[in-house]
């Protein structure tokens, strides 16, 4: 295996779990579009909620879709649950090297047909499976917390979805159904998926997605009118609102993640040490025949640190410096003997996500010397 330069991966391959007309059952399929979504899965369907939220995504920046289509002969939540296990596995077809970064799982069914709820085993189980893949989870908070404009029962349900990889979004979306003309109610995480997609093409995974550059497309409303001091509560609860101000339609106004670290609270932060972990990882596959030794932990810190000098000047972090920006270790004080005698390299990458050299970090561990 060659060494080469370490590249960016994909950050914004986004995988969808929901019940479709037709299509193959239990497998993750590589979609590209919404008319190739149309032709393998069936296009827009009432009693899904699914193609709703792949509509979104693509009108709303996304490119890349996994989308996982369940057994519609089974309940909802053991759907979603087998839906969200054929992603854990990573059972993918067609081409794609780079792994998911963005997991959406909408409600089972739109408002109009009886929607059924995430229960809380299928929220845990979608965040769950988003820190083992080193994805983020994009979740839509319970279409009820809508009823009385407050999210009633908020604390209890977030108290054990608490995590860096995972950010909630409220209100649900007002729409037009292209198939009747009626209103709908639509989930915001397709949506929110397809604005984070954008950005990351637009500027990079370190960029906010959020705030007037992110108006929604073509959406009539939102469920509930927010006002200042319901969006303070609901931020103080980590849950990103959807607001519409005069003149700019709805926008999501908020990055917080769903965690309880404060070194760890905003979306940005959270997507680019995803975003780096994988590059990382992935540019220094070709150590894996090499021996662990003082040479090679040479050549990984100049890999790395060209990787992150190259993310400084594309503006990926504050300063101008080096120094100030990020750091990398990769030496004895990193490794213990056991590692050494295991073939274990291990490393400790800083990044400064906000202010300059206030660093966050990563610890990054390699099997090498595997000949």
């Amino acid at each position: 295996m060659t060494e080469q330069p370490i590249a960016a991966v994909a950050t914004t391959i986004t995988a969808f779990v929901g019940s479709a007309p037709s299509g193959p059952i239990g497998r993750a399929c590589v979609v590209t579009s919404m008319s190739h979504f149309s032709r393998l899965f069936g296009g827009l369907w009432p009693p899904a909620h699914l193609g709703y939220s792949v509509r979104d995504y693509y009108r709303h920046g996304g490119r890349v879709a996994l989308i996982v289509r369940t057994d519609p002969e089974v309940g909802a939540v053991r759907a979603q649950l087998d839906g969200i296990a054929v992603l854990a596995s990573r059972r993918e077809t067609g081409p794609l090297d780079d792994p998911p970064g963005l997991l959406v799982v909408p409600p089972w069914g739109l408002d109009a047909q009886g929607a059924a709820e995430p229960s809380l085993e299928v929220l845990r189980e979608i965040v769950t499976t988003a820190e083992r893949l080193g994805a983020f989870a994009v979740l839509d908070a319970p279409g009820a917390w809508a009823a009385h404009g407050s999210p009633d029962g908020a604390a209890d349900v977030l108290e054990s979805l608490r995590s860096a990889q995972a950010a909630m979004y409220f209100p649900r979306l007002l729409e037009t159904d292209p198939l009747t003309g009626e209103p709908v109610t639509v989930s915001p995480s397709g949506a929110v998926a397809g604005i984070i997609a954008r950005t990351d093409a637009l500027y990079g995974p370190w960029s906010v997605p959020a705030g007037t550059a992110t108006s929604a497309l073509d959406v009539k409303g939102l469920t509930v009118d927010l006002d200042e001091a319901r969006t303070e509560g609901l931020a103080q609860l980590g849950i990103n609102v959807i607001r519409s101000f005069p003149g700019t339609g709805p926008i999501v106004w908020g990055a917080r993640v769903l965690g309880s670290d404060p070194d760890w609270s905003y979306v940005p932060t959270s997507r680019t040490a995803m975003f780096l972990r994988h590059s990382i990882e992935a540019g220094l596959r070709w150590t894996v025949v090499e021996p662990n030794g003082e040479p090679l932990w040479e050549r990984v810190r100049l890999r790395v640190e060209e990787f992150l000098g190259s993310l400084l000047g594309a503006g990926a972090f504050p300063g101008t410096r080096p120094e100030e920006a990020y750091t990398v270790r990769c030496d004895r004080s990193t490794m213990t003997e056991s590692d050494l005698a295991r073939g274990i390299l291990r490393m400790v990458v800083g990044f400064a996500p906000v202010r300059p050299a206030e660093f966050r970090y990563l610890d990054i561990s390699l099997a090498v010397g595997q000949a």
